[in-house]
């Protein structure tokens, strides 16, 4: 029985009218209806809505519903912090593989609950430092399929805002064999037209009230490479465009090839891309721990930035002990917002549905929902269409993994 809960929050019907929080929390919806017995949690306490008659139980709004094990997800965020591989957690709890596909999707989407609430309280407040945006270079399943991951970062607290995704076409030097498998790929499967363009358009989007509002209180910069997308991206927003236009925001552009020191203007994304590097077994140079779908590589990345951003200390001491060290979080002013701290004190132990989120950003929803497409796998010895899946339709999640 999960006993960090005890009473429910909301009814699980969205068409009762206590589905809302903020309303059941104002009234007595419900009363109890009995128990039941379970193998592996003994009793559960039941309760029924007194409007619709919607049931439903204490695991219900538990992070560990629908399932026959309570594994630990704070252990699970620091293995994956450690570049642990999948499998290599499946072995060390003696559990599945898909049982840790499983968990890892649930502790993404409380992650991603707490960056959209960080986020709009950044719109409220205001984003109050300059910003870095950059490209972070990996791939999926193999160097045939590369991809871009669109970075927004703070210039001075290092805080990961947001992300996207873009898939590229493999390019640079190839051999005679390498050029034919790429044509038997290109056959089948083609990235979309200006990726990078539509997936940082996207996410800048999506942050651009919290950087107007910023602009309100002094003037702010972003900083990025010489990558010709940024400066048409910030054109066709036009909340920024029009804030550039006033001269409350400016775009500088680095050359990339400047020494990567804590000099460098663009010292955040390098910084971040280390760690990157370090802490994601999948993005790891020569890794064998690649990822295989696209949209569990972003659930991944959604973890990394909830431990970069909330668990990481911005500045590395020589104390044993870190946790009343700043964060990341602390260093951007989001982590004493009041929904921020009451969102991490039930980061693992409650479950939060996407149809809470308040507005969330269109970078969230396509991770939450697996809005992105996975590039399809070809046979290279028959150069067909290969019947091996790399990603999953979102209706085809729950057979697929383990509870």
């Amino acid at each position: 029985m999960c006993t960090t809960i005890t009473a429910p929050e909301f009814c699980p019907n969205p068409q009762c009218s206590y589905f809302q929080r903020q309303r059941a929390a104002q009234h007595r919806w419900y009363r109890r209806a009995g128990t039941y017995h379970t193998l592996s949690r003994g009793e559960i306490q039941r309760f029924c809505c007194l409007a619709c008659g919607k049931s439903c139980s204490t695991q219900t709004f538990s992070i560990h519903y629908w399932s026959h094990s309570d594994c630990d997800l704070r252990r699970l965020r620091e293995d994956l912090d450690s570049a642990s591989g999948l499998r290599q957690i499946a072995r060390r709890w003696r559990v599945s593989y898909r049982v840790v596909q499983n968990r890892i999707r649930r502790l993404a989407r409380n992650a991603l609950t707490l960056l959209h609430t960080a986020a709009a309280t950044s719109a409220l407040n205001g984003i109050a430092e300059h910003l870095v945006i950059d490209g972070f270079e990996s791939f999926v399943r193999s160097q045939y399929f590369p991809a871009e991951f669109n970075l927004v970062v703070g210039k001075n607290s290092q805080y990961l805002y947001g992300f996207s995704f873009a898939a590229l076409r493999r390019k640079g030097r190839m051999s005679a064999l390498q050029r034919s498998r790429r044509a038997m790929i290109d056959a089948h499967y083609s990235p979309p037209a200006r990726s990078v363009f539509v997936a940082l358009r996207m996410l800048l989007d999506d942050l651009s009230s919290a950087i107007a509002a910023g602009c309100r209180c002094s003037p702010r910069v972003i900083y990025s490479d010489e990558h010709r997308s940024y400066p048409a991206v910030l054109r066709s927003l036009p909340q920024l465009h029009t804030l550039m236009l006033e001269q409350r925001l400016q775009h500088l552009q680095i050359s990339s090839r400047r020494a990567r020191t804590t000099a460098n203007r663009l010292f955040a994304v390098n910084y971040l891309d280390r760690q990157i590097r370090k802490n994601c077994g999948e993005h790891a140079r020569e890794t064998v721990k690649q990822a295989r779908e696209v949209n569990c590589s972003l659930e991944r990345m959604a973890i990394f930035a909830l431990s970069h951003n909330f668990f990481t200390p911005h500045r590395i001491s020589n104390r044993a002990d870190t946790t009343a060290e700043p964060t990341h979080a602390d260093a951007a002013s989001i982590a004493n917002a009041a929904q921020v701290t009451w969102l991490r004190s039930r980061l693992f132990t409650h479950r939060h549905l996407h149809a809470h989120l308040r507005s969330p950003g269109r970078w969230i929803s396509c991770i939450w929902r697996h809005l992105h497409e996975n590039p399809s796998a070809v046979d290279f010895t028959t150069a067909k269409r290969s019947p091996q899946v790399m990603g999953l339709a979102p209706s085809a999640i729950a057979a697929h993994l383990a509870t």
